[in-house]
């Protein structure tokens, strides 16, 4: 049978706020970056609002702490911040999701976020599938390098018809709903496009198209 897809964003639409600035966070209160490494940081964060961000850079220093431990050191740290990734999951947009599993569709979580983060965070959703940026990992230990191309902006909408190709899905009724407008390109390519507490230009750009916009309430379809 062929399925519609949902297409889901993860930062700030399934999740209350950034994996990856969440994980940063999780290592500053360890102790286990400094102050310039989180600088650093808020800087990638404001190219990426800008639609400026170098992913290669920026994956390669949010990895720094994990590039010098072992496997299982790694493992052992990425797993402790998994633990707690649950409360930040949003119960309005869990409850669309479980919606349209029920109407039969395939959902699909499409994230920038590395897959460190994002793999395991599409596992705990149930996901039928993820599309995020593929990390290289020699022997269990990442190398801080990207492996092809990050799904950002035209990027993600070209990995999703490359799955899409290979699986009994369409386009007809399909969903998808992210926070920005960096994922215009996504959103313009299915049915049913859905801002999530939007940026301001994805907002704008809602209530120009009549798109519908949610806040942090639950709304059914």
């Amino acid at each position: 049978m062929v399925k519609p897809v949902a297409i889901f964003d993860l930062d700030s639409t399934l999740l209350e706020g950034d994996c990856e600035i969440l994980w940063v966070e999780f290592l500053a209160k360890r102790g286990l970056v400094d102050e310039p490494y989180v600088k650093q940081v808020q800087i990638f964060a404001q190219e990426y609002l800008e639609g400026t961000l170098n992913y290669a850079d920026f994956e390669y220093h949010l990895q720094k702490p994990l590039l010098h431990r072992s496997a299982a050191e790694g493992q052992d740290l990425v797993g402790a911040f998994l633990a707690g990734i649950e409360q930040y999951f949003r119960p309005f947009m869990l409850q669309r999701l479980a919606e349209h599993r029920r109407q039969g569709c395939a959902a699909i979580l499409a994230t920038a976020a590395n897959s460190l983060l994002a793999q395991p965070i599409a596992q705990k959703l149930g996901m039928d599938t993820f599309i995020c940026t593929q990390m290289e990992v020699i022997d269990g230990i990442p190398t801080g390098k990207i492996v092809g191309f990050p799904p950002f902006r035209e990027g993600k909408v070209e990995k999703i018809k490359t799955w899409m190709a290979e699986q009994p899905v369409t386009l007809s009724g399909s969903w998808a709903y992210s926070d920005s407008y960096n994922d215009m390109p996504i959103l313009n390519l299915v049915e049913n496009p859905v801002a999530v507490t939007p940026d301001e230009n994805l907002r704008r750009t809602a209530q120009e198209k009549g798109w519908p916009i949610l806040e942090k309430a639950a709304q059914a379809l």
